[in-house]
């Protein structure tokens, strides 16, 4: 009875059970999804870090600029 609010009746298995029905093709792509980034990062991010910490080359200052940029724009902003 949504009158009552959603926990009215209280949480019972099946509940639970028709819940993550629903919610489990939005869980296995979020599982897909989390691993493929994990893959991405270790074969690009992984060299990439390397590259930066140990070479010197022409733009390595505005690349190590760029690759910071995600952690300063939410304190910029």
């Amino acid at each position: 009875n949504w009158r009552e609010g959603p926990w009215a009746n209280g949480i019972s298995p099946q509940w639970l059970i028709a819940a993550w029905e629903r919610l489990t093709p939005q869980v296995i792509f979020s599982v897909q999804l989390a691993l493929l980034v994990l893959l991405l990062n270790t074969l690009i991010g992984l060299p990439a870090a390397w590259a930066l910490a140990r070479l010197h080359f022409p733009g390595k200052n505005l690349l190590r600029s760029l690759s910071v940029l995600p952690l300063s724009i939410p304190g910029i902003a």
